[in-house]
């Protein structure tokens, strides 16, 4: 057997050794290539990664180290959630605590805030109860200034001649009238005063026994000739708020004196006799005879027809004050003027009374015997239709006096008024017709024409319906 044969014949190791060297014979293989079978590599299989889940982690976590660990960090997160529960319910408590107390604190300041209210009332009425006291007191004196002062002077002796020489019924008397005379304030000094100011004597104050006598002096010492010759004069005795008071007000009764109204000052209070200039005038100021009309909308109108508003006058409180004073002397007669029938501005009657008589007649029609009709009148812009001139004529007719008549008249006169915008107001213009909305007496005046109107148709040829017995 040749070397060849006896080669193939020995099985292939399996464990040949990777090293080893591989001989071929090319001449055996007839020119086709031969190559020795490459050995087989073994397939090895990945390691397996531990998950947390596997049996080996189980087995880590059920160690009695981890049991132990977990059981200790249990036992800490209890005791913490312990104490933390506990904390919360004393912050609750503490919360509700305190809300309770800023409840009873809020209270409290309420109450405080209420007693601090009426104690400031109540201090305001004590010090205008003082003021009116102080001023009823002062009532009974004047002061006098001017008088020149004298070392060692008898003051009172010299303001009684003065008193006597004002009044001369006083003589022989005026120590009788006059309680208290005496200066006011300390004697100053020429070191005390600035430089280049003339020392001035101090006033005088007088307190009368009567009042009557204080008056009587007051009354003669504003036109009295010896006061002017001796460069002397007397004044009020005004408190310190009356004197401010004054102040204030004294522009407005220069301008009003300067306008040739009389105007005067009792106390605190200035009086301007606008009023009773202008009736005698017959013509208010142009103040009070300007007025601002402003429109209203009638609900559930279109807006775009000029008779859906309504005009309102906006007026002077001056002429709504003096216009007042006349409405409320004309309600006192209306009662006898104006029949049953007139529901509407009279006192104690409704203007329903009216509509349910309608409605009765209607549901009543079958009691009626006569035939008749029911006639509906409705005027149209009442106010503004109604002539002035005819008003007047109204009064007379009812027998107002000539002085109410012209005082209503002068209520008129010169009336104009501007129409209100969105931005501005219209030109004025002279209102020629009608009475108006928003003035105090208006209303009143209207229901004067409406009586002669049913007083006409009481007399025409119409008869009212009669239903059992009784005519309406």
């Amino acid at each position: 057997m040749t070397k060849d044969k006896k080669r193939k014949s020995k099985p292939m190791d399996a464990s040949l050794d990777l090293g080893a060297s591989v001989t071929v014979d090319f001449d055996s293989c007839s020119g086709a290539v031969a190559r020795a079978p490459l050995p087989e590599t073994p397939i090895k299989e990945p390691s397996h990664k531990k998950g947390r889940n596997d049996d080996d982690g189980d087995e880590d976590l059920h160690s009695p180290l981890a049991m132990m660990i977990i059981t200790s960090l249990k036992s800490v997160i209890n005791e913490r959630a312990d104490i933390l529960d506990k904390g919360i319910e004393e912050v609750k408590v503490s919360v509700e605590f305190l809300a309770e107390e800023i409840k009873d604190v809020k209270g409290n300041v309420e109450r405080v805030d209420k007693r601090v209210t009426n104690a400031e009332r109540r201090i305001c009425d004590l010090e205008s109860k003082v003021q009116d006291l102080s001023r009823y007191k002062r009532r009974w004196n004047l002061r006098l200034h001017g008088l020149p002062e004298q070392p060692g002077e008898n003051v009172r002796q010299k303001v009684l001649d003065i008193c006597e020489a004002v009044v001369p019924t006083f003589a022989g008397k005026s120590h009788e009238l006059i309680d208290v005379v005496h200066r006011l304030g300390k004697v100053r000094s020429d070191d005390t005063l600035p430089s280049g100011k003339k020392k001035q004597p101090r006033g005088i104050i007088l307190q009368f026994t009567m009042r009557y006598f204080r008056d009587a002096l007051w009354k003669a010492a504003k036109n009295s000739p010896y006061l002017a010759t001796h460069h002397l004069r007397f004044t009020e005795d005004l408190s310190p708020e009356d004197r401010v008071q004054r102040n204030k007000l004294w522009p407005l009764v220069e301008r009003a004196r300067q306008q040739g109204h009389r105007a005067y000052f009792v106390g605190p209070k200035a009086y301007i006799d606008v009023y009773l200039e202008s009736l005698l005038k017959g013509t208010l100021p142009s103040s009070m005879t300007q007025g601002v009309i402003n429109l209203i909308p009638k609900p559930q109108k279109d807006p775009a027809q000029l008779e859906n508003w309504r005009p309102i006058s906006l007026l002077n409180n001056d002429y709504k004050i003096l216009a007042m004073i006349f409405a409320k002397r004309i309600k006192c007669v209306l009662d006898n003027i104006i029949d049953d029938f007139q529901s509407g501005f009279m006192k104690d009657r409704l203007i329903a009374n009216n509509i349910r008589l309608v409605l009765d007649i209607l549901d009543y029609s079958d009691m009626i015997p006569d035939d008749g009709f029911l006639f509906f009148l409705d005027f149209y812009k009442a106010f503004d239709s109604v002539e002035f001139p005819f008003i007047l004529k109204s009064l007379n007719i009812f027998g107002f006096g000539p002085n109410f008549i012209n005082a209503i008249q002068t209520l008129y006169n010169n009336a104009n008024a501007s129409i209100k915008l969105q931005h501005g107001t219209t030109h004025r213009f002279n209102i020629e017709r009608g009475i108006r909305q928003g003035c105090p007496i208006s209303p009143y005046l209207f229901l004067l024409p409406m009586q002669l109107l049913a007083i006409h148709i009481q007399n025409s040829n119409l008869k009212g319906i009669s239903v059992t017995n009784q005519s309406i």
